[in-house]
């Protein structure tokens, strides 16, 4: 499935047809819904060819202990490497200890990795605004938030959407990949 069903159901876009390519336009909407096949199928852009998408909110989920961070690191590297500027807001670890010997474990390219210390992380949604800030400040085409719970305001937490939604508006407006690391 994934990307191997969609190459074979839409095909490979050439440079060409990616540079002149419209923006699809909206079909009509009614009562909130609108059909599908009324839609244009449009191409996402790839951070990272077939594994990370560019301007979305993306969620990495598994139980602790599964290499959540491990992959973190590897991302984050793999992406520093080809001279991308990324965040990474980890509040379980610490950047000395742990986070940086991760990232050169990895063989990043630690000029091109900022760490938010947890002090400095900003609580969402409330403090949305500070995020979108850093983003826009360093240039990041990525950001890492690890584990994306904590990085929300105690007594709203993931269930409410305004926070998610706030993330999914700045990775489309900035084109960058916002990575959330979940525990199940």
């Amino acid at each position: 499935f994934g990307t191997t069903w969609i190459s074979r159901r839409f095909g490979q876009p050439s440079a060409a047809a990616s540079a002149e390519e419209e923006e699809p336009v909206a079909a009509p909407v009614s009562n909130g819904w609108v059909n599908a096949a009324d839609l244009q199928v449009s191409r996402m852009s790839m951070l990272w060819q077939d594994r990370i998408p560019a301007g979305v909110l993306s969620v990495v989920a598994g139980p602790p202990g599964m290499g959540k961070s491990t992959l973190e690191a590897s991302i984050a590297a793999e992406l520093s490497r080809e001279g991308l500027t990324g965040i990474i807001s980890n509040l379980e670890d610490d950047p000395e200890a742990v986070t940086v010997p991760r990232l050169l474990a990895a063989d990043a390219d630690l000029s091109k990795v900022l760490l938010l210390r947890a002090e400095a992380a900003p609580k969402l949604p409330l403090e949305f605004d500070k995020l979108a800030a850093m983003v826009r400040e360093s240039g990041a085409k990525f950001v890492i938030l690890d584990p994306i719970a904590a990085h929300f305001n105690p007594e709203r937490r993931l269930h409410d959407r305004s926070g998610l939604a706030a993330l999914m508006s700045l990775a489309r407006e900035t084109e960058c990949a916002i990575i959330g690391m979940h525990h199940t």
